[in-house]
């Protein structure tokens, strides 16, 4: 199973706040943080979507097909990703970053709450 990057953590993010959104509405909210293109968005909503992250569904206009984007909703995938993360991570640095992690997760201010969560 693949893990997920900085870039698509951050879409990840604003698909969960705003509940859907278009590759642009998308693209104008990480712009606030990093200079991206519209076509780096596409392709990470993209991924995401084949990934099982965000599902898309087609909106026809006067321009063509566009997708308006909404959080995936298989909870399955997503344990999945943490958890090739974590095995990642416990490759790299050891089983010491157990109590690193565990720490970070449960008593670290900047992280959000996940009450009601599998993961």
């Amino acid at each position: 199973m693949e893990t997920i990057g900085e870039l698509e953590a951050d879409v990840l993010s604003i698909l969960e706040s705003k509940k859907s959104a278009t590759i642009s509405d998308i693209t104008l909210s990480v712009k606030l943080k990093r200079d991206v293109t519209y076509s780096t968005i596409a392709t990470t909503l993209s991924r995401l979507h084949r990934k099982g992250l965000a599902e898309r569904k087609p909106l026809v206009g006067p321009g063509g097909v566009k997708y308006l984007y909404t959080e995936g909703k298989d909870e399955d995938v997503k344990i999945e990703i943490v958890e090739a993360s974590l095995t990642r991570l416990i490759r790299a640095f050891g089983p010491e970053i157990y109590e690193a992690i565990y720490t970070r997760v449960m008593f670290s201010k900047n992280t959000p709450a996940i009450t009601g969560s599998k993961i």
